[in-house]
């Protein structure tokens, strides 16, 4: 009778591991999916914004910052559009400061800031309207939040911001890897 009981039990937790292996794939397909809907939805904001030649966004579309899928689209589009995903992070930064501040997530800020992160250099002004708000984050228990927000800070490249930073992170007594520091600063 015992070994009847465990097989079953075995038996059951196979089935668990390939139901669950199951959806997990589904979940993962239609997230690709979905994904590529919120591509198009940002693709018809930027061209709204274009042809009326206006790059504010409306609220509703402002929180959709605070959706993962929807930073996932709008970073896969500023691949693409560099110049407009710009134009739009830049007219509508103390909006969108205050919406992702709002967020509670901590890996959704640690997203938008990454995303800010990966623009070229050249766009150091637009990351500019973004530095105190990176320097709140680095008071965060993420450490990708806190890595993301200096990736930002160092690509700003004013020495001033810089060493605020590194103030912040010495007055919190919080401790940030030496190798991702140096890696920072190279």
């Amino acid at each position: 009778m015992y070994i009847f009981w465990l097989v079953c039990a075995y038996t059951l937790i196979v089935l668990v591991m390939v139901l669950s292996h199951m959806f997990m794939t589904d979940y993962l397909n239609n997230y690709d999916k979905d994904v590529g809907k919120k591509m198009k939805y940002w693709h018809r904001v930027i061209q709204r914004c274009a042809a009326s030649g206006n790059y504010r966004m409306k609220k509703k579309e402002l929180r959709k910052f605070h959706n993962s899928r929807h930073l996932t689209a709008f970073f896969g589009l500023r691949c693409e559009k560099e110049k407009e995903t710009g134009l739009l992070l830049d007219c509508n930064a103390q909006e969108l400061i205050k919406v992702v501040r709002k967020n509670r997530y901590e890996t959704e800020k640690a997203y938008f800031a990454y995303m800010l992160g990966k623009f070229p250099d050249s766009y150091d002004v637009l990351l500019m309207k973004y530095a105190d708000f990176m320097l709140e984050c680095l008071t965060r228990d993420s450490v990708y939040l806190r890595e993301n927000a200096l990736e930002v800070l160092y690509k700003i490249g004013e020495p001033q911001t810089i060493g605020e930073a590194f103030r912040i992170l010495s007055e919190h007594g919080i401790y940030h890897n030496d190798k991702l520091l140096a890696d920072g600063l190279m």
